[in-house]
């Protein structure tokens, strides 16, 4: 009786409960084709939107900055009316119904904040109809009035767009060749149709036309309609005229459970359309070892499910996760709509996981460079959960109880650098005696910048009170970074920034008594990273990611000294190799080939022999394929530690060169090439 219930009570929700209805996200986007962060980060929005299509539906503007884009000049001022509207001034930045997120580089996130929206009901619901007649593009919006509103100053605003643009040239200079869900127009304007005195029980309907322009593709065009408080810019329903859906579940999206135990799942798939729909479903599991998933449709086990869903028809399956001792299971499971031209469908997503370690791993950017702080993690030996940044507006009370030591913080180069979700949770875990390493570029400028995703209040407090800085400049202009003598984290450290994505190292400094710098940026006054200890917590705040520290022992002391410094580590539970490199080293050039500079990094090690002197002569020497001496780069004594050098080439020609490192009793020598 229960699971009939659960189900009934899921399908009136879909449809009308008490005058409420299931609610259809508005994402709304402004790019450019000139733009390279647009090129880079678009195809992450739109693997988002392609799996997610009925809790979501898009309209992208594009905008009259950084260059050239035709779909801009096509409609200049809805473009320019609506990136206006919301105050954008960087691209690529997305909207979820009407709030400003930031640069859609996560499709993880973009979900979490779609999700968090179709949580809760709308009072309204919209029929969209369209059709190309002559030379008139009509659309027909119907708007269903289901319960009382509260909200102020709503507008009805309706864009056709068309769903995909192809070039077959780039129109932009940033290589893409393809644009989806295009703004054309704005009905009856961009202002839109004001919505006043509504009452429950209301069916307001409106017609509007557009003209058919030369540069669109009838056939592709489809029209969006949302309601929108232009009091509050909150969107509070939309729709489009093409069938949608979602799959609703009995369980949440994210949760922690118990080991060895049988999670079972209901999930329905109701067509509240006026059209038929074709699914085909599919699940996307990823398991740990020894946990195991079965999907069941019609009370038997299955791979796929293939079914036809008639208007006001609802499909009901199931799934089964049998849990280890220990370990996650992502699950994603996936119907496609095969009547949609793209067949967009929409993923129901659930994360389970059971907790280990002390430490916490919190993958912020969707870029996967938290691989740098797993590789760190395991060679420091220390068990670590990995979670995305996105569920923790879901488990972050929860999260606090389990009894983590630290977390571990890959913000990579994603944006926003932090939502109000994340800082709930990290001040309430520092607050708590919690310990925070943060690594990733331009942190400060989404913080602190007028164009930033990050730029409120509470985010500023953070930074300059739980992370010890204050931000400088965004940009610092210098690659190579030392550590600070005698700091517990740095002594010795030497090393050089890598190209994983556009340099912009941050410049900070430390700010509150407890703060310290731990890195400068060579030859210069420039601070890269800082240490804060509070009352009862301490944070490790670094500039840049930890992905674009240029030696993998730099990274692994950074990580491993700094769980020693937080206490997670006892100093003589870690190889001596943590503190001080064991064995000598001499890495291949980066980049190779170059032209005309490149960067050498090597290990000055303690080699255990009682009487070695604390510092050894160290010779760096490049010499051509005929084995004369072109340069010598290092010829001192150095230290135990990890150095970093840069080699200009300036004025040598193209050819095969060599590099030797002698210290010691050793040596090593590696080619090089050098193309002009």
């Amino acid at each position: 009786m229960k699971k009939l219930f659960f189900f009934l009570f899921i399908l009136g929700l879909t449809l009308n409960v008490n005058g409420q209805f299931r609610r259809i996200a508005l994402l709304e986007e402004a790019t450019n084709a000139s733009c390279g962060p647009c090129a880079a980060n678009n195809p992450h929005l739109q693997q988002f939107f392609e799996h997610n299509f009925g809790g979501v539906i898009s309209v992208r503007y594009h905008s009259w900055w950084p260059g050239t884009d035709p779909m801009y000049s096509d409609n200049t001022a809805d473009n320019r009316a609506r990136i206006n509207y919301y105050g954008i001034n960087g691209v690529p930045t997305y909207t979820m119904d009407g709030v400003v997120k930031g640069m859609p580089s996560n499709p993880v996130q973009i979900a979490d904040a779609m999700w968090n929206d179709i949580s809760s009901a709308s009072p309204f619901w919209i029929k969209v109809s369209a059709n190309p007649e002559g030379t008139s593009y009509n659309v027909n919006v119907t708007v269903i009035v289901g319960d009382n509103v509260t909200a102020t100053n709503l507008y009805l605003r309706t864009a056709v767009i068309e769903r995909r643009i192809h070039f077959s040239s780039p129109p932009g200079t940033n290589g893409e060749k393809d644009f989806n869900d295009v703004m054309r127009k704005l009905l009856p304007n961009a202002t839109g149709q004001a919505l006043t005195n509504l009452t429950p029980g209301d069916t307001l309907n409106f017609s509007f036309s557009a003209d058919i322009q030369h540069s669109w593709n009838v056939s592709d065009l489809a029209a969006v309609a949302w309601i929108q408080s232009d009091d509050t810019k909150e969107i509070l329903q939309s729709n489009i005229n093409i069938p949608t859906y979602v799959i609703q579940s009995n369980r949440s999206r994210a949760e922690i459970i118990s080991g060895a135990s049988v999670i079972n799942t209901d999930y329905v798939l109701s067509n509240n359309n006026s059209d038929t729909i074709a699914v085909h479903l599919t699940p996307e599991v990823t398991l740990s070892d020894g946990w195991s998933f079965d999907m069941y449709y019609e009370g038997n086990p299955t791979d796929e499910i293939n079914a036809l869903v008639l208007p006001g028809d609802t499909l009901f399956f199931s799934s089964q996760i049998t849990t280890d001792t220990s370990g996650s299971a992502a699950v994603g499971l996936y119907a496609q709509n095969l009547r949609d031209n793209y067949q967009y469908g929409f993923t129901s997503t659930y994360f389970g996981f059971i907790p280990k370690g002390k430490v916490l791993l919190i993958d912020a950017d969707g870029a996967n460079y938290e691989s740098y702080y797993e590789t760190a993690l395991d060679s420091a030996k220390v068990e670590y959960t990995f979670l995305d940044r996105a569920y923790l507006s879901a488990l972050g009370n929860d999260l606090l109880t389990r009894g983590f030591e630290a977390v571990y913080w890959n913000a990579g180069w994603g944006f926003p650098a932090f939502v109000q979700a994340d800082l709930d949770f990290l001040t309430q875990f520092l607050d708590n005696g919690g310990r925070l390493f943060i690594g990733g570029q331009d942190i400060g400028w989404d913080v602190f910048d007028s164009g930033g995703s990050s730029n409120f209040q509470a985010a500023k407090d953070f930074y300059h009170n739980y992370l010890g800085a204050t931000y400088i400049a965004d940009n610092s202009g210098i690659h190579v970074l030392t550590g600070v003598d005698g700091d517990p984290i740095t002594d010795g450290l030497a090393f050089n920034l890598r190209a994983v994505y556009s340099y912009y190292p941050e410049v900070i400094r430390p700010n509150g008594t407890g703060a310290s710098t731990i890195l400068k940026y060579s030859n210069s006054t420039q601070i890269g990273a800082v240490k804060n200890e509070g009352e009862n917590f301490k944070t490790v705040y670094m500039g840049f990611g930890l992905e674009q520290v240029g030696t993998e022992t730099a990274r692994l002391q950074l990580v491993k000294n700094s769980l020693i410094w937080f206490g997670v580590l006892q100093p003589n539970s870690v190889s001596d190799e943590t503190q001080t490199p064991q064995a000598f080293a001499l890495e291949q050039n980066y980049p190779n080939p170059f032209n005309p500079t490149t960067t050498i990094n090597y290990v000055i090690a303690r080699s255990g022999v009682t009487n070695q002197p604390p510092e050894l002569s160290v010779q760096l020497t490049i010499y051509d394929i005929l084995g004369r001496e072109v340069a010598t780069l290092v010829n001192s004594k150095q230290a135990p530690g990890t150095y970093s050098v840069q080699f200009d080439a300036s004025n040598l020609g193209s050819g095969i060169y060599f590099y030797t490192l002698r210290a010691g009793d050793f040596t090593s020598t590696k080619k090089m090439t050098l193309i002009k």
